[in-house]
């Protein structure tokens, strides 16, 4: 929820603070590895998708868990 919040208020660095730590839930993965892959750390980002994609059938559940609906987008170069 802290991360969540933070991206809401435009902090991406500190909310990827948050999302680090609680990588093993698929949706903290998830963020932290979308937001690594923003910062085209491809590797690290790669590592946290990974952990996401192995845990695919929990994906969205805190999200629903606390009525958060979140879209991701990415900077086009």
């Amino acid at each position: 929820m802290d991360g969540c919040r933070e991206l809401v208020l435009g902090d991406e660095d500190k909310a990827f603070e948050y999302f680090k730590n609680v990588v093993h839930l698929a949706d903290g993965a998830y963020l932290a590895g979308f937001l690594t892959l923003k910062k085209e750390h491809l590797t690290e980002a790669a590592d946290y998708l990974a952990t996401a994609a192995e845990k695919h059938n929990r994906l969205g559940r805190y999200f629903s868990k606390y009525g958060i609906s979140a879209t991701m987008s990415l900077p086009h170069h």
